[in-house]
């Protein structure tokens, strides 16, 4: 029997049309019928073909610690490395910031090169920045002390913070620039949560639209050292005292699967804990560490935890450390990551 053969205009029309649908000849032709033939046996049932199945949508937590939450860099570039993919971020503190910085764009690369090229000193203490103040204000800072007080209802009113904040503020915003313009952080190039905590509630509160650098600012507000961010609702300061590491707030916000990254510290020791700003210290360490294991005993089978063991780094040195892998085992989890192929774009689900 001659094999059916048809017009070359049929067969440019079925071409275009395998290519609008997606569909391979081979199964146009199995679903098209066959010149009867006396001979011919039952046609078989048409083949039938399956949707390919959707990854595991990966949600990546970053801890607050800070300075020691640099290390989240190193984290960041070994994940590059590994090509897994991230469909959305959530941090607090320093956690907020590195995360912030990669939902708006900026590979950890970038990231590293920013942050390794501020001056911290002069950003947060001032230091070298002694020439930019007028004369008249220099000799009254000599004079006072440099202590800023307010009036406020008739009252004198000491700062909200220890630090003055314009300085971060602005560096904050230099860093985000280019993700500042967009409002709704579900339309940054990763969706983006920071989190806050309500001083006037102590209620967590999860920042998910506005200035991106605000948002930053306020999650990395410590209390007592940096003003907060007040708002018409809010007075927020810094996320660790209610969520430290937000592996609800990733999960909900796209996680099938949570890579959370912990910052680990040493044990504290009896000879650690002397003198009333060691304890005060401590006693913010142990609020901090509490909320954490909550949130960590959240972990399924299908998560991956990451433990960063800083060793005897303190979160109050400097802003950044070199960003290396971090020491192994890692990751914690023995489970394959939903690795895409090399050319997958960062946020973009397969």
């Amino acid at each position: 029997m001659k094999s059916r053969q048809l017009p070359v205009r049929a067969a440019g029309y079925r071409c275009l049309l395998i290519c609008l649908i997606g569909v391979s000849p081979a199964t146009i032709a199995a679903q098209e019928p066959a010149a009867p033939s006396p001979n011919a046996a039952a046609p078989a049932p048409a083949s039938t073909t399956t949707a390919p199945e959707r990854r595991p949508r990966v949600a990546l937590a970053l801890a607050g610690g800070g300075a020691r939450g640099g290390a989240h860099i190193g984290v960041l570039k070994v994940l590059e490395e590994l090509h897994v993919p991230i469909d959305c971020v959530a941090g607090t503190s320093m956690g907020a910031l590195v995360g912030g910085g990669y939902a708006s764009g900026m590979p950890a690369a970038e990231i590293e090169q920013f942050v390794t090229h501020v001056d911290w000193k002069s950003v947060v203490a001032g230091v070298g920045s002694r020439h930019l103040v007028p004369a008249e204000q220099k000799r009254f800072n000599d004079t006072s002390g440099s202590i800023e007080l307010g009036l406020k209802g008739g009252k004198i009113v000491p700062p909200s913070g220890l630090i003055a904040s314009s300085r971060i503020e602005d560096v904050l915003r230099s860093y985000v620039a280019k993700a500042r313009a967009v409002a709704d952080f579900d339309r940054l190039p990763i969706p983006y949560r920071a989190v806050a905590t309500d001083m006037l509630t102590g209620d967590m509160v999860v920042l998910d639209h506005g200035d991106i650098a605000t948002a930053m600012r306020a999650s990395m507000a410590i209390p007592g050292a940096f003003a907060p961010v007040v708002t018409d609702q809010y007075v927020l300061s810094d996320g660790y005292v209610v969520r430290n590491l937000p592996i609800d707030v990733a999960r909900k916000l796209c996680g099938d699967v949570v890579i959370a990254v912990n910052l680990t510290k040493q044990t504290t020791t009896r000879e650690q804990l002397i003198g009333p700003g060691a304890l005060i210290s401590r006693s913010s360490d142990i609020s901090m560490e509490a909320n954490e294991r909550v949130q960590l005993q959240t972990l399924t089978d299908r998560d991956i935890r990451i433990d960063v063991d800083l060793g005897g780094f303190s979160s109050a040195g400097r802003p950044y450390r070199s960003a290396r892998r971090p020491p192994g085992p890692w990751p914690r989890s023995s489970r394959p990551c939903p690795c895409p192929p090399r050319n997958t774009p960062r946020g973009a689900a397969a």
